[in-house]
């Protein structure tokens, strides 16, 4: 009887000791693989926008579905606005677009 239960007893703490190898092992296979996936890029998103000049304020509106965007009455108004409220966005305007709300860059 003393036999049985120290082979159990042997038996209850090996079977720890290796399921506990075991689950490591896993682990470490599992955080390798994390570590070595690239990370995803950002995706930069384009919107083209129309502008509109009403007295002496400039309104930005998305050329597909005619959505407001923003306003201001300068170029740089305009862009740290659009910045601001829409992080990660890139925007285009068409070059005779932006002279006509004189928002062209002199040469």
């Amino acid at each position: 009887m003393e036999y049985f239960l120290i082979g159990i007893i042997a038996g209850i703490i090996c079977g720890w000791l290796i399921l506990r190898a075991l689950i490591n092992y896993k682990l470490k296979m599992v955080l390798d693989g994390i570590a070595n996936t690239p990370l995803p890029k950002p995706e930069l998103k384009i919107i083209d926008i129309d502008l509109v000049k009403i007295k002496d304020r400039v309104y930005a509106y998305d050329r597909k579905d005619q959505s407001f965007l923003g306003h201001a009455s300068t170029k740089d108004e305009m862009i740290s606005d659009l910045r601001k409220r829409f992080p990660n966005i890139s925007f285009m305007a068409k070059t005779s677009n932006l002279k006509e709300v004189e928002f062209h860059d002199p040469v």
